[in-house]
């Protein structure tokens, strides 16, 4: 599994005076629930916490996990992107 992210994990919680231990809370989701989805999800959701629902920077998280064996079903690769009005 490789995750990547921006800086708006990292500084996820700096204007209410929390942190995240990136690296923790990784091992943490993994360990519980495996999945690519499932850690971006997660992570996700606990940097708008520390931000109390109201995040301060964007923040991308990409998560890649390769499986042994062979495919089962679809793949899915889900992508957004806001397009500002012009």
């Amino acid at each position: 599994m490789a995750c990547a992210f921006t800086d708006g994990l990292v500084h996820a919680g700096s204007r209410t005076g929390k942190s995240l231990d990136i690296q923790t809370a990784i091992a943490e989701i993994w360990t519980a629930t495996p999945g690519a989805q499932t850690l971006a999800n997660s992570l996700l959701d606990r940097a708008i916490a520390l931000d109390d629902g109201r995040p301060t920077d964007d923040t991308s998280i990409a998560v890649l996990h390769i499986q042994d064996g062979p495919g089962k079903g679809p793949r899915y690769m889900h992508v957004e992107m806001p397009v500002p009005d012009v």
